[in-house]
């Protein structure tokens, strides 16, 4: 409806409210009251010429505002940067087994976290795993694997990827072979079952290994044998080259120190220009 058809309907409304105000509402001397009507009946006009004009609330209640807020969660400024894109070099080989790798071949400014057993199921490492940004390698041993699957979970929830270190932690290089292959191929089943992926590398507990263990290792399916080149206990990493090197695989342990350990790795990775990668993306990428 256009503009000036408002106004004529506002000035008809005015003109009959003007009409029973002088039926109804005379003063002393018999003449009509009308400045009440004329200010109704300029409203109305005013109201009409301005038709985007909200109507007033009827109700004295005001309308809480809907209007929200987003908050934002600052990244942790210790966190560790994205690794790149992976460089690797020649990988070891072995015709009469599963190769040994303690370092990758790489010179990307990475190294890698490793944590092996899973006997101290501490909830703070967890979180931080989570507020450093470290891609993690589980070597479990499948008794503590199935004693705290939930726990392990989290570490796979959050990137962290689990592998195999025997049934129950041996001295590979005691056994008889019959005694490694039941230490080694063992767990698999399991771990597959436990976090939907069958583990492809082979941690010997204590590092200790021979020939036996890398040809059973392979004919179970794991592509290397992973050791280390740095150890991290009590506060403290050492470091077999003295200092890190890119490549290096850093062997930690779920025990009371472990999450003391990751903050100092990723401290020493801040000053040095290094970050964590996943050992899996260097060794056995997808």
């Amino acid at each position: 409806m256009t503009r000036r058809a408002w106004t004529a309907i506002a000035v008809a409304l005015a003109v009959n409210v003007t009409v029973v105000a002088l039926a109804v509402g005379l003063d002393g001397r018999g003449r009509a009251d009308t400045s009440a009507v004329a200010s109704v009946a300029d409203a109305l006009v005013s109201r009409v010429e301005d038709p985007a004009t909200p109507e007033p609330s009827s109700s004295s209640s005001t309308t809480p505002s809907t209007t929200s807020t987003t908050s934002t969660t600052k990244p942790d400024p210790l966190a560790l940067p994205p690794p790149p894109v992976p460089t690797v070099g020649a990988l070891p080989t072995d015709p009469g087994g599963a190769p040994l790798v303690s370092r990758v071949p790489t010179t990307d400014r990475v190294v890698f976290v490793t944590i092996d057993d899973g006997l101290v199921q501490d909830p703070a490492v967890v979180e931080t795993v989570r507020r450093l940004r470290i891609p993690v390698t589980l070597f479990l041993v499948r008794d503590f694997a199935q004693q705290g699957q939930a726990y392990f979970q989290q570490f796979v929830d959050l990137g962290g990827v689990v592998e195999a270190h025997t049934v129950n932690h041996p001295n590979l290089t005691t056994l008889t072979a019959n005694g490694q292959y039941s230490e080694i191929c063992g767990p698999l089943d399991a771990l597959e079952q436990m976090f939907g992926r069958r583990p492809v590398l082979f941690r010997p507990p204590g590092g200790a290994y021979n020939a036996t263990t890398q040809s059973i290792a392979a004919s179970c399916g794991y592509r290397y044998v992973v050791n280390w080149t740095a150890a991290a206990n009590d506060g403290r990493i050492d470091w077999q080259a003295k200092t890190m090197q890119p490549g290096d695989i850093v062997l930690f342990h779920f025990r009371k120190d472990l999450v003391q350990n990751l903050e100092l790795l990723a401290a020493m990775c801040r000053q040095q220009g290094f970050t964590v990668a996943r050992l899996e993306d260097y060794l056995v990428p997808s």
